[in-house]
């Protein structure tokens, strides 16, 4: 699919009034994640939702992060919570 079928995709999804997402995680990423879910009593959807939230958040409490790519918020979230 070129890049402008997938826009015309997720421009369609927009509509829509939920969307699912799906993501393969592995390894000590994914026995964290799901060890959060069962530690805190939700379902996956839930904890994916408030990630999304919590980035979401950040980029619109930090406009200067508006275009940076997510291993930069990442760090940014990151070097935050250390100080």
């Amino acid at each position: 699919m070129d890049k402008s079928k997938r826009i015309q995709h997720i421009e369609a999804k927009k509509e829509n009034f939920r969307i699912k997402v799906t993501t393969y995680i592995q390894g000590d990423l994914k026995n964290k994640f799901t060890n959060d879910c069962i530690y805190r009593g939700v379902t996956e959807a839930d904890m994916a939702r408030d990630i999304f939230d919590v980035f979401y958040s950040t980029i619109k409490c930090n406009p200067c992060l508006l275009g940076k790519s997510m291993f930069e918020i990442k760090e940014y979230i990151k070097n935050q919570h250390k100080l």
